[in-house]
């Protein structure tokens, strides 16, 4: 890019979209017990949900704050907002919501939303 220079063509902008299940857990009272249980016994009830399309899991390390209100933050992908709502009222899905008292000691707010994601200026060729 010239400074100064004749503007460059922008490439279009294309868009997806995706529903999520934003899961975000507390910090816990013992961090190790936490992350096996959730490795040994709650993901595999993530896998099981039905009409998700995908799981990210994020192990909160810092903050620009230095608070840590979060520890975890689990997002469920579905393709569509029905797809989302079937998925967390099937069985699996009420396994799911069981399982947190078991292990979710700093306690889970659930967020529902539609993600869009836009390409920015800084990916652009």
């Amino acid at each position: 890019m010239t400074v100064g220079g004749p503007a460059q063509p922008r490439r279009a902008v294309t868009t997806s979209a995706m529903y999520k299940a934003l899961i975000l857990f507390g910090p816990p009272v013992d961090k190790a017990t936490f992350a096996r249980y959730f490795e040994e016994t709650h993901r595999p009830l993530l896998d099981s949900l039905p009409y998700s399309e995908a799981i990210e899991v994020n192990w909160i390390a810092g903050s620009v704050t230095g608070d840590l209100p979060v520890h975890l933050l689990v997002e469920l992908l579905f393709p569509t907002e029905e797809a989302l709502q079937d998925g967390l009222n099937s069985v699996a899905g009420q396994k799911m919501a069981r399982d947190y008292p078991n292990f979710a000691s700093g306690g889970v707010t659930i967020l529902l939303g539609n993600s869009v994601r836009i390409p920015t200026a800084g990916n652009e060729e």
